[in-house]
């Protein structure tokens, strides 16, 4: 009969069937990467905050062994200190100051910064407004996304409620900034005002950015740091330093990312996040089990009746398999494209800042594989036999 059960068969099937399994596992499947995506971001949310986009290839953040970079606190003096012999391989060292407050009624992210770092190593302009002025201490400044989000212009005040001060600080806007990330959604004032929000003055930062000379490694700042490790191969891009306080000692300690200080302070692994997240597409894509009956379902009788006509049942769920299979490949390949070029529309925001769609290869594998699986499953299952 050659592979003339296979066409018998895809006919049997009809369009509709076909159209319907295909639309449901691409439903699936962007439900799944969207969940993922989302949930592996939360976990990347730190590293954007607090590395700007136009050096982030040549920084190394210290900050403190804190839950959040909004409740980091490091001595500049320690920073120094860590920092003196390795002074020859940096062009500068910045110190921001970042915290939460509240403007009305939304929480958004106060960041102390210095004029001159912002010149020297931030893309911006001023849309409306003047430019920054590290003396004006009762002005603030706005990433244009973030003033669109709060409706608020050159020229108004906002008052300010930190979770660190007692009193509300009053504030003028005194410009509106088209600046990349992380400072788009943010309100940025002086250094010192900065500290004032937070609570905190003197010899006092939530991070400190090493800018590197041009043709310096963080490998390099590292081995003089004496911080190298058997987990510098893993080191790409990004390199951060928390200063953790053991007694009246201040001992480095190196991370990929920032929110590795978060997960080893609550004492849970990388890896066992990203074992929640497969857990999570694991169960949801137990969903896909449901449209590998989609066809029997549908075609029972049809089946029935090419059965009848010599077909075997075995080849009868092949042919099923495969037509999952195809469209799972399909549909995770369009759904990959379709994300990383759409990425932009979808709107996910935690503290106005846009939650980027974040991937892992074991996530990546996992979606088509655990899909896969389920759909096998229930087309292995699917019940072909006549009343």
């Amino acid at each position: 009969m050659g592979v003339e059960w296979l066409i018998l068969t895809f006919k049997c099937l009809g369009l509709k069937t076909i159209a319907i399994t295909t639309i449901s596992i691409l439903l699936l499947i962007i439900a799944l990467t969207l969940i993922s995506g989302f949930v592996m971001g939360l976990y990347t949310f730190y590293d954007e905050l607090t590395i700007p986009e136009r050096i982030k290839d040549r920084a190394v953040i210290v900050m403190g062994f804190a839950l959040a970079p909004f409740t980091s606190l490091i001595r500049i003096s320690s920073v120094k200190s860590l920092t003196s012999n390795v002074s020859s391989l940096l062009s500068d060292v910045g110190y921001e100051v970042i915290t939460i407050a509240l403007v009305g009624n939304e929480s958004v992210i106060v960041r102390g910064v210095s004029k001159d770092f912002l010149r020297k190593y931030v893309n911006y302009t001023v849309v409306k407004g003047v430019d920054v002025n590290d003396l004006c201490y009762a002005c603030a400044w706005i990433g244009e996304s973030l003033a669109n989000d709060l409706n608020v212009n050159v020229g108004d005040t906002i008052n300010l409620y930190s979770l660190f001060t007692q009193v509300p600080i009053t504030l003028k806007v005194k410009g509106i900034l088209r600046i990349e990330k992380p400072y788009d959604y943010e309100v940025l004032v002086p250094y010192r005002l900065g500290q004032l929000i937070r609570g905190t003055s003197g010899d006092t930062a939530s991070i400190a950015i090493l800018i590197l000379k041009n043709g310096v490694s963080p490998n390099e700042v590292l081995s003089k740091l004496s911080l190298l490790s058997s987990r510098m191969p893993y080191l790409l891009e990004r390199v951060f330093i928390a200063l953790k306080h053991l007694g009246k000692e201040v001992k480095p300690s190196m991370y990929r990312y920032a929110s590795e200080v978060l997960t080893e302070r609550l004492g849970i692994p990388r890896n066992t996040l990203i074992a929640i997240t497969l857990a999570i597409v694991f169960i949801t894509s137990i969903g896909s089990y449901i449209v590998g009956l989609v066809p029997f379902i549908l075609n029972k009788e049809e089946l029935i009746l090419i059965h009848e006509q010599g077909v075997a049942w075995s080849k009868i769920r092949f042919t099923i398999v495969l037509l999952g299979i195809t469209a799972i490949i399909a549909t995770y390949l369009i759904t990959k494209f379709l994300l990383g070029n759409l990425h932009h529309v979808i709107n996910v925001s935690i503290l106005h800042h846009k939650l980027s769609l974040a991937a892992d290869i074991s996530v990546d594998v996992a979606i088509p594989s655990f899909t896969a699986l389920f759909y096998t499953l229930g087309s292995i299952t699917g019940d072909v036999i006549e009343d």
